[in-house]
């Protein structure tokens, strides 16, 4: 056996076992991977020993992580990351809710991950999202259809707020048209 192949399989157990510790995957993977690029360096510079990994190599990490941040396709991030903070419902509706309509993320326009994926393939981002609107809006319409019959149900489990506006059509249509 090699020694990439023996780092390899080091990485891999060390990834499992702190997986387990319960830091967060991102400082684990992050971690490990700096740690085993140092320690791969060190021993092809300092004892000689056959390891695919150089400096040179290295460095195309950081050129790569500055192309991904300086594509101005991923400002939309922040935006869905600001979405799921401002829902706020009670914990059992809202988290069933959160999980269902993470699925309409990757139909529904503006999409992070048909934007996403336009990029990577270097496919116009219009092309996907019609095609894949129609299948969003009737997902999210029987989302819809099904929080309300369930808040209707269950009252409790959607509160109304003391001071709110009585519903009219007048209201519902300039909602939609915002």
């Amino acid at each position: 056996m090699i020694v990439g192949d023996l780092l390899s399989i080091l990485m891999f157990l060390a990834f499992i076992g702190l997986i387990f510790t319960g830091f967060p995957v991102a400082w684990v993977l992050g971690g490990l991977a700096v740690l085993f690029t140092a320690l791969g360096i060190m021993l092809r510079v300092d004892f000689g020993l056959p390891v695919d990994m150089s400096w040179d190599y290295s460095s195309l990490a950081v050129d790569r992580m500055w192309d991904v941040m300086n594509n101005w396709v991923l400002v939309a991030l922040p935006m869905f990351i600001f979405m799921g903070l401002m829902l706020d419902y009670k914990p059992e509706l809202a988290a069933g809710t959160v999980c269902a309509v993470g699925t309409l993320g990757i139909l529904i326009p503006p999409s992070i991950m048909l934007v996403l994926m336009a990029d990577r393939l270097a496919m116009p981002v219009g092309d996907l999202f019609l095609g894949a609107l129609f299948p969003g809006l009737l997902l999210g319409s029987l989302f819809v259809g099904f929080i309300l019959i369930y808040a209707y149900l269950n009252p409790d489990a959607a509160p109304v707020p003391e001071n709110h506006e009585p519903i009219t059509s007048k209201l519902i249509l300039n909602v939609l048209l915002s």
